[in-house]
């Protein structure tokens, strides 16, 4: 599922986290972590343009120009090595969304954090909004903090992209035993009823623990709501498709404005 992760790393302390929750999801699955070194000013340049190259517990990065990416691993080496990850490390340059696209190809999902110059009104940059509509793969924005992953909230509401963030949801949940809430927000009783009978349709077939939500208001705050009381630490949400590309919807943006919960935006 997740043996493939790609992380993008500025050299910022929410690129850090970013790394840290990939190799707490990583482990799960045995997985191959690529750290993509973006050109930046906290980078001062180095390793921008650089060819690339490999790094494993114990040891630097051996690309060219000689310098050491140690950096980026600083106090990791132990947890790297109980966590049983394979990680390499990769310089790119220029535009980073440009260069994260391509190396997602390859990979299962990639794992940002909230991005430079992200903040209460801005929460997660728009390079992060960039690479959602047009990544290949799902993009786990991330949060303040390294969160476990085993109380997931789904955003559902019947829309491809939902479905699918349910389905990928359902068989993380049945690979490492994470509880899911499912959560959509209706006015109407009997519409909203008839929407999450839906999701437990789909559900009905994995072997996982759910419940499901109806809630009342705004999309906005009612999935905001329902995340705090339920205590979820993951949400996993479709994307918006506008001919034929994808947006980060309104309302994961002030879910990350109101929590420090990751978020998986799935295409």
């Amino acid at each position: 599922m997740f043996t493939r992760l790609l992380v993008g790393h500025d050299g910022s302390s929410a690129a850090g986290i970013a790394l840290r929750q990939a190799i707490h999801i990583g482990a799960r699955f045995h997985a191959t972590i690529t750290v993509a070194r973006l050109a930046s000013p906290q980078l001062s340049g180095a390793g921008a343009g650089r060819a690339g190259g490999h790094w494993s517990p114990g040891r630097s990065w051996t690309g060219e120009g000689g310098s050491s990416d140690d950096d980026v691993f600083a106090g990791l080496h132990e947890e790297l090595a109980e966590a049983g990850v394979t990680t390499e490390v990769v310089a790119t340059g220029g535009d980073p969304v440009v260069a994260l696209h391509r190396l997602s190809k390859d990979t299962d999902a990639v794992v940002l954090g909230r991005g430079r110059g992200a903040g209460k009104r801005e929460p997660i940059g728009v390079e992060i909004k960039d690479l959602v509509k047009t990544s290949p793969v799902p993009v786990i924005v991330c949060g303040a903090t390294v969160s476990p992953f085993d109380h997931g909230a789904v955003a559902f509401d019947e829309s491809e992209t939902s479905e699918r963030a349910l389905a990928l949801a359902a068989r993380f949940a049945g690979i490492t035993g994470a509880k899911l809430e499912i959560l959509h927000a209706s006015s109407d009783a009997a519409a909203g009823e008839a929407v999450l009978a839906r999701a437990a349709a789909l559900l009905s077939e994995h072997p996982i623990r759910f419940d499901t939500h109806r809630e009342i208001g705004d999309v906005h705050t009612a999935l905001e709501r329902a995340i705090t009381r339920l205590g979820c630490n993951a949400l996993f949400v479709g994307g918006h498709r506008a001919a034929r590309r994808l947006s980060v919807p309104t309302h994961t943006e002030a879910i990350l404005r109101a929590t420090d919960i990751p978020v998986l935006v799935h295409n």
